[in-house]
Formats: C-alpha cells, structure tokens, sequence
C-alpha cells in the first residue's frame, strides 16, 4: 500500500480544545486526502465517537492528563488495535500525517531522563538520519521555536542533553528524524520527574 492510499484509508479522529486551531488542522488534513474527524470538547469523546471508526487518535495539548489517561483506557477497551498520538499544533498536520503513512521509526526505544541537570534524550537509530532538536516556547500571540541541534547522526545510540537552563520557560521538546518523523517531550513534566 502507498503512503497516499495509507492516509485515505486511515480515520482519525482529532481531539483538542481551540475550535479554531482543530479547524484549521483538520482542513489541511482533509486537504491531504486524510479521513478525519475533531472535537473541541474531550471531555465527552468518549460517548460520542466509537472508538471502532479510527485507526488512530490524537490529543492535543488541551486533552491532556487525567482526562487524556481516561480516554485511552475508553478506547482502548472499545478498540484495542486503535493507536494514539499526542500532538503538538505547530507540527500537528505533518505528525498525523506521519503517523498515518505506515513507515516505522527511524530513532527506536525514544526516551527521555529528566535530572537535575535537565533532560537527556535517548534512543536507537535503526539506520543514518538527520535529528534535529527544537525547543518550543510559548510567546504572545504563538510559539517560538529554538533550534537547539541540527545533526547527522548515525545508527546505533543516540543521546542529547539538554540543560534545565536551557529548558527554562520552554513548553515541547520536539525531536525530528529526517523530516517526517516526530518524537516529543512536555517540558511540564519536567518538574514532576525531578
């Protein structure tokens, strides 16, 4: 199966909390041929959408926490084979579109240890990619993204620290292989692991 007959044959349903912001990603889905469904309202996902109807289902970061941890369970018990992604709106559309294609992971085992001195992330590359690392913070009126690494790295363990200093004030973690493939980290969590 192609990657394009991946993304028609594919349902998703899409759930956040800022009706204008799931409108706009749910038209460029729509756009890529992508059969898709939102709500702005989580908290009552469960009763109104069957679980059975999606192949994968995305949280947005309004959909967060207990509720995104209820609904998991909902569904899952509904639809065991359904997937899940959380999803960040700068990059929501390419990450669907990316969970969606088929093609397994290039960067294996993702992981991230929070310490006192920041975060490190790790994992395993199947095979050589680009990883870039972007740091997402949250400004009036959007976000704005920090390049904190762009390399060539080859197979086999991959690391990057990030110093707490460096993490202060930020929002997402966003590591990128290639430049369809999406790993994140909520920095609010951060604090909690510590």
């Amino acid at each position: 199966m192609t990657s394009r007959e991946n993304l028609s044959q594919s349902r998703v349903l899409i759930l956040g909390r800022k009706q204008e912001v799931l409108d706009g990603i749910l038209g460029q889905l729509r756009e890529l041929g992508l059969n898709v469904r939102g709500s702005a309202t989580p908290e009552h996902a469960d009763t109104e959408f069957d679980a059975r109807e999606f192949d994968l289902i995305v949280f947005g970061s309004g959909a967060v926490g207990p509720l995104s941890e209820r609904l998991r369970r909902e569904f899952a018990r509904r639809n065991p084979t359904v997937r899940f992604l959380d999803a960040f709106a700068p990059i929501a559309v390419r990450q669907i579109a990316a969970a969606v294609s088929g093609r397994p992971d290039l960067l294996e085992d993702f992981a991230t240890v929070a310490d006192g001195a920041g975060v490190r992330i790790r994992g395993t590359m199947r095979e050589p990619s680009t990883v870039t690392v972007t740091l997402y913070r949250l400004v009036e009126g959007g976000v704005d993204p920090e390049q904190l690494d762009r390399s060539q790295v080859g197979s086999g363990q991959y690391e990057f620290p990030v110093t707490a200093e460096t993490l202060a004030g930020g929002q997402v973690l966003v590591v990128t292989v290639g430049e369809d493939e999406f790993h994140l980290y909520k920095i609010t969590s951060l604090a909690a692991a510590s």
